[in-house]
């Protein structure tokens, strides 16, 4: 998710799909404000991101669990506090909010958020999908074993049973969300026809299961009153948006790769998009749902709108190149 310069070796499919799911999310926000039933659905693009991140790193050879790990907390999470540093002032500020110290400590070791900041959960669950890529490398040295798909699908449900009970922060149907892309990025590698394999598995698989889920939620308008089972059909609509994220990535990287990777000047602004993506994702939701909304304003719409790109814009950029600087200071190896 934060790799720049257009994924791996310049993929600018890569940079389409996240600056996609960037817009996705943003648009998810927006339309949870004014409660919109689309806003579900949009906010697929939070598991296009996650999909992305295990597609890039799947790519990639760690010789060096520490050293992979230690980059890539410190640039997570530099950004994620700087961020969150300057909506605690602002909320002091600005807003009526009682901002509890203890929350903010749970909040610097990603164990919580506050009202406002509820989109920063991803965090906490992209630096665990990031201690997790060191052991998938290990368990794909293993891949020419002969039921190494039986035992790599064992393993992938002892970690969601793993995570489910001792780790309950942690939504482990988003962690499988990662293995999944990790694992279509180390198809890649060994199979030219990746992307069509990948495709034939996650593009109709995820069409049968929403198309459920949509019978089950709007047609029969289903309602639980039993905990398990109500549970269980959590469990299944999380499942439908991991499918649905997947597939969706999948398409869009088909999209620009057939059809709009030619187009004069959509490289300029995928590469602004990729060097910004994860600042605009920590920035814009106080500005949206949070205490300091901005759709709340009684004022034009299209006022609105130039407020909102402003201040995500100007907070966006100030989260970059502050972390930018930290990173340098960290990073030594």
């Amino acid at each position: 998710m934060i790799s720049g310069g257009g994924g791996v070796r310049g993929d600018l499919g890569i940079s389409f799909c996240r600056y996609i799911a960037m817009n996705f999310i943003v648009a998810c926000h927006v339309l949870q404000y004014y409660d919109n039933e689309l806003a579900w659905w949009f906010n697929c693009g939070v598991q296009i991101f996650i999909c992305i991140s295990g597609f890039l790193y799947g790519q990639r050879r760690i010789d060096n669990g520490y050293s992979f790990i230690k980059r890539r907390f410190i640039k997570i999470l530099s950004g994620y506090y700087v961020c969150l540093l300057i909506d605690v002032v602002l909320l002091y500020i600005f807003s009526d909010q009682v901002v509890d110290i203890k929350d903010i400590i749970l909040m610097v070791f990603c164990k919580g958020t506050i009202a406002g900041l509820g989109h920063l959960w991803f965090v906490g669950t992209i630096l665990f999908c990031y201690l997790l890529t060191p052991i998938l490398s290990q368990v794909y040295e293993f891949q020419n074993r002969k039921n190494f798909k039986i035992e790599f699908f064992s393993f992938c449900v002892c970690l969601c049973i793993v995570v489910q009970i001792h780790l309950p922060q942690f939504n482990p149907i988003w962690i499988l969300c990662y293995i999944c892309g990790y694992s279509i990025g180390k198809l890649k590698l060994k199979d030219e026809k990746w992307l069509y394999k990948a495709s034939l598995l996650f593009v109709p698989t995820s069409i049968i299961f929403n198309i459920v889920k949509i019978y089950m939620k709007y047609i029969l308008k289903i309602t639980l009153k039993n905990d398990a089972l109500n549970s269980l059909y959590a469990r299944y609509g999380n499942l439908c948006h991991l499918l649905l994220g997947v597939s969706l990535f999948l398409i869009l990287y088909v999209i620009y790769k057939k059809f709009l990777q030619h187009i004069s000047g959509i490289a300029h602004i995928l590469k602004l998009s990729d060097k910004y993506s994860y600042d605009i994702y920590l920035a814009h939701h106080i500005y949206i749902l949070g205490p300091l909304s901005i759709l709340s304003l009684q004022i034009s719409t299209f006022s609105k709108i130039i407020i909102l790109i402003g201040l995500i814009s100007a907070q966006s950029i100030i989260v970059h190149k502050a972390s930018a600087l930290l990173n340098q200071l960290k990073i030594s190896d």
